[in-house]
């Protein structure tokens, strides 16, 4: 789908060069902004359909969802509001 925007020959280098053994490394490694927004929306698109249509994938991505919930949220820690306090003819 990648050479469909960028090009066949664009791709073949790709290959080559970038990390294949995850899909998504190598679409966050594709040099060409355009192509690679444009990856990520048929892929986004694609698991949205998979999700939708697909009983199966769609209790895996419930069951996904479900672990992650599990854990806890880390929130950042809450500082104590700095005072200024008045200096004398400051006024």
């Amino acid at each position: 789908m990648a050479s469909y925007n960028a090009g066949p020959g664009n791709v073949s280098k790709w290959l080559k060069t970038l990390p294949i053994d995850d899909p998504d490394e190598f679409v966050e490694a594709i040099p060409f902004p355009e192509t690679k927004n444009y990856v990520r929306q048929v892929l986004g698109n694609y698991w949205n359909y998979l999700r939708i249509y697909n009983p199966q994938t769609s209790q895996l991505v419930g069951q996904y969802l479900a672990k992650q919930l599990q854990f806890p949220q880390y929130q950042q820690e809450q500082k104590p509001a700095a005072t200024t306090e008045a200096t004398p003819g400051s006024n």
